[in-house]
């Protein structure tokens, strides 16, 4: 980004001839802890995927050797529509834009018959129909040795075939990522060695939101799980621990297993109500007696409410089997908790700007920094 004055509200006009800092000396000024390696590498990435980073070429990794790689552009050759990879339509683009860089070979067959593509641009992975476009080299011819200094240095990191930049490898589900890590292990520490691979995963464990997991002692650093859930719905255990003396032939769902957990237990184990209280007027969530005084009702629905819930954290942390409770923290924590939050100290930002504002010299603070940060990130 160089310029965008519309999307600066607050950082003061462009002077037309004077007062004016340049991209450099904008980049210079506010990217304190960015080393150059990473800038580079963040500038190749954008440049990849039809970004044009003009007022950035000194970052450049150019080659004009014939070993220069070129990335593979898809631009559209029809007014087409792009879907997210949930295939969420979300928008219509004319012929003639260029979208961004293939992934690989990748092609998807969808129920409307059409095979798709997949690109990346500077808002992440979306899908085209693949005789919506066709495939244009870039005009940016990479140094291969750099980038593979880049890798090594530790200012892109490997993703199923693509290379991004920290910021980019660190803004996602971590749990996805490393999944997707252990996919690429063995090809990593071929081609790169075992300290980039160790810098990968280091990367994950350290963007990781704090795991949260029902085996923890303290209840206010456990996943907060309904009974009545969808996800207990939906969640599928293999077995109770012996001592419960509840025996699962199959596997079933936490909502179905809870149910014959409780069917278990005896009348004086659940306080205000009982198992089959619970069970009938909570879980079932069955009409309550037409003989119940009004004025009981409210308390009675209550009761069998918070004692459900209160018996389903202790079911979830002692009765499960320790396989099931730790299969059951990864799955939550990767559904619920798994997003890393944005790096904002490793993006670049460069863009001319006044260096006056009213008279005054103009600062960016530190949170307009993380704004523009933010903006350049996911677009």
């Amino acid at each position: 980004m160089l310029k965008r004055a519309k999307q600066l509200n607050g950082l003061g006009k462009i002077a037309k001839y004077k007062h004016l800092l340049s991209a450099d000396e904008v980049i210079n000024r506010y990217n304190a802890g960015i080393s150059e390696e990473e800038i580079q590498a963040w500038v190749w990435y954008r440049r990849s995927i039809g970004v044009p980073m003009t007022g950035w070429e000194k970052y450049y990794i150019d080659s004009t050797k014939t070993d220069a790689k070129k990335e593979d552009m898809l631009v559209t050759t029809n007014t087409t529509i792009i879907k997210d990879t949930a295939w969420k339509e979300l928008k219509t683009l004319p012929k003639g834009v260029l979208l961004g860089k293939r992934l690989g070979n990748k092609q998807h067959k969808s129920n409307d018959d059409y095979v798709y593509v997949w690109y990346r641009d500077n808002d992440g992975i979306k899908l085209v129909r693949k005789d919506h476009v066709k495939l244009n080299k870039s005009v940016m011819r990479t140094d291969p040795k750099r980038l593979r200094e880049l890798i090594l240095a530790g200012a892109l990191f490997y993703l199923n075939g693509e290379l991004l930049p920290n910021p980019v490898y660190a803004y996602a589900n971590m749990y996805d990522r490393e999944l997707q890590l252990k996919t690429d292990k063995d090809f990593i520490i071929k081609e790169y060695g075992q300290k980039v691979y160790d810098n990968h995963l280091n990367l994950i464990n350290e963007k990781k939101p704090k795991m949260l997991s029902i085996l923890n002692p303290d209840e206010n650093e456990r996943q907060q799980i309904l009974a009545i859930s969808e996800y207990a719905q939906k969640f599928r255990i293999e077995g109770l621990k012996e001592e419960t003396g509840v025996v699962i032939d199959e596997p079933m769902s936490l909502y179905n297993a809870f149910i014959k957990y409780l069917r278990s237990l005896e009348r004086n184990e659940v306080e205000f109500v009982s198992p089959q209280d619970i069970i009938t007027y909570y879980l079932y969530a069955k009409n309550l007696p037409r003989d119940m005084e009004k004025a009981v009702k409210g308390e009675f629905r209550s009761n069998v409410r918070n004692q459900g819930e209160i018996i389903f954290k202790k079911f979830l942390h002692t009765a499960l089997n320790f396989e099931d409770q730790q299969k059951l923290d990864f799955d939550w924590n990767r559904t619920y908790n798994g997003q890393a939050s944005v790096s904002h100290h490793k993006i670049p930002i460069g863009f001319k700007m006044s260096s006056k504002f009213k008279g005054f010299d103009m600062e960016i603070r530190p949170p307009q920094r993380e704004g523009i940060a933010f903006m350049e990130l996911v677009g």
